[in-house]
């Protein structure tokens, strides 16, 4: 008998377990050329430990039933869902259509990818039919094609029409989706440079259409979109941590999967179980060399900006009391040593600032910030480090300083009930494990992510906080300003009226 005439009989009776196991293993092997040899099917996508179910990554360290020893030499593949019950029972199980365009909002862990086919050798229906219409149902006669699960990740078979996958393995297909990413208050720089990196190879291998929510700041917004049940974002950016701390407070975040969102990649204590560090920035002391002819009259340091008695002028601060170094810098400024700012004086803070009132001129934007300084109107800004790379980058001289500078590393999340959760916790993994995609957003905007970066270029350096533009400069303290963004932030509103 040729193997395309072989048919799979699996005695599952036996009364030993090992009988049960050696028979299972047998039919595999007698069956698994004869599969591979036939027209593939659509894949059966599935989620939760199934009895049979392989996961799709080899080490993978979820337990699985011993079924597992089903894989023996032979093309790879994962005989489910007709195992499953034994242990236990899937929580889902969608069976794709007859070709892979076929897109329902499946969970992850399947096969590594979809090959379609339109029709199956008729004694391979008929047998599969037998063993999976008791659990299919109407699912299976809606395919008009069989449907099993297929791992092709060892074999590294992909077929022209392999879909992407998240780490785990599970394919991830937008067909057109909306995949919106909220930025917390970034400038259009930087969504730009998410587009043209991140996102335009995740859209490239996915099929979501991706756009960037720049709306700022603080949570309410994304609270009122979990409590109403409708929200828009896939994924989160907060510009700080202690927003972010706050969002996980409340509720308003999923927990990242460790096997998808590999955060142990990362350097120790720039992540947990909802987030992780990203796009460290800083706000430094930016000016143009032609507002000051005489080089050593130039600023030197972050605190420069808050003194008028030795740098005279106007001087542009970004109009919001946290995550910029504002309040931090007004104290380096009236003598406090930068080891000594936190807990942060708020009434000396901006007593600091009520000195210095006449000589602010406040922007909303880092676009704002560049033009401010190319007319003319300030002759120092407060900017961050991406912005101002961005203005060298189309022909603004700025030379900008970095000590005592205030490091913010931004947060990235997923918000609770969200959509296209999957494609999130993939999106946040291509993120740490697309090495030459964080390179080329560096070019853009140079805000890191906390892990090791090769062949960045020299010219790029110079604006990141890496290697020695750290020096001196300190990291914020979120814990302060999540126990104190109330008030921090009722005093800053009142100081925009009243100048006190």
């Amino acid at each position: 008998m040729t193997s395309s005439e072989e048919q799979l009989k699996l005695e599952v009776s036996d009364p030993s377990h090992a009988a049960k196991i050696n028979n299972l293993q047998n039919g595999a092997k007698r069956t698994r050329w004869l599969i591979w040899d036939s027209m593939k099917p659509v894949v059966a996508v599935t989620h939760g430990n199934l009895a049979g179910a392989f996961e799709s990554r080899p080490d993978d360290r979820r337990e699985v039933h011993d079924l597992g020893k089903l894989f023996v030499s032979g093309p790879a593949f994962v005989m489910v869902p007709w195992f499953f019950g034994q242990k236990s029972r899937p929580r889902t199980c969608c069976f794709w259509g007859a070709t892979y365009s076929k897109r329902p909002r499946c969970p992850r862990r399947s096969a590594a990818a979809a090959v379609p086919t339109t029709r199956n050798p008729p004694h391979i229906e008929r047998m599969y039919t037998d063993m999976l219409g008791i659990h299919s149902g109407k699912n299976l006669a809606a395919t008009g094609s069989l449907a099993f699960a297929i791992t092709l990740a060892i074999t590294g078979y992909s077929g022209d029409t392999a879909a992407a996958q998240t780490m785990s393995g599970a394919p991830i297909n937008g067909d057109g989706q909306p995949f919106l990413v909220w930025t917390e208050g970034g400038s259009q720089d930087f969504q730009n440079a998410l587009m043209d990196t991140y996102l335009k190879g995740f859209a490239k291998d996915t099929g979501f259409v991706p756009s960037t929510d720049a709306f700022c700041c603080g949570t309410s917004n994304l609270q009122q979109q979990v409590d109403s049940g409708n929200v828009k974002w896939s994924v989160l950016q907060f510009s700080s941590q202690a927003e972010f701390e706050a969002a996980k407070k409340a509720g308003l975040l999923e927990k990242l999967d460790p096997e998808v969102v590999q955060t142990n990649k990362l350097e120790p204590g720039s992540y947990d179980d909802y987030g992780f560090q990203t796009f460290l920035s800083a706000f430094v002391v930016g000016y143009l060399p032609a507002s000051y002819p005489d080089a050593s009259t130039t600023p030197q340091k972050f605190d420069d900006l808050f003194d008028t008695k030795n740098f005279p002028g106007k001087r542009c601060l970004y109009k919001y009391p946290e995550f910029n170094g504002l309040l931090e810098g007004a104290l380096m400024a009236d003598g406090v040593p930068p080891t000594e700012v936190y807990p942060i004086d708020i009434n000396r803070a901006f007593a600091r600032l009520a000195q210095i009132k006449s000589d602010i001129v406040w922007y909303d934007s880092g676009s704002q910030a560049t033009q401010l300084l190319a007319n003319g109107t300030c002759k120092m800004a407060q900017i961050l480090n991406g912005v101002a790379q961005s203005a060298h980058a189309n022909g603004t001289e700025i030379t900008i300083r970095w000590d005592h500078t205030v490091l913010v590393p931004a947060m990235m999340a997923l918000p609770k009930n969200g959509p296209n959760q999957a494609a999130g916790q993939a999106f946040l993994g291509r993120m740490i494990s697309n090495s030459q995609e964080g390179v080329d957003f560096l070019k853009y905007v140079a805000y890191p992510l906390p892990m090791k970066y090769e062949n960045v270029p020299g010219d790029v350096l110079k604006w990141a906080p890496l290697g020695k533009n750290l020096n001196g400069t300190m990291v914020e303290n979120w814990e302060w300003y999540a126990n104190n963004i109330k008030e921090v932030t009722d005093k800053f509103n009142n100081f925009l009226v009243t100048g006190q």
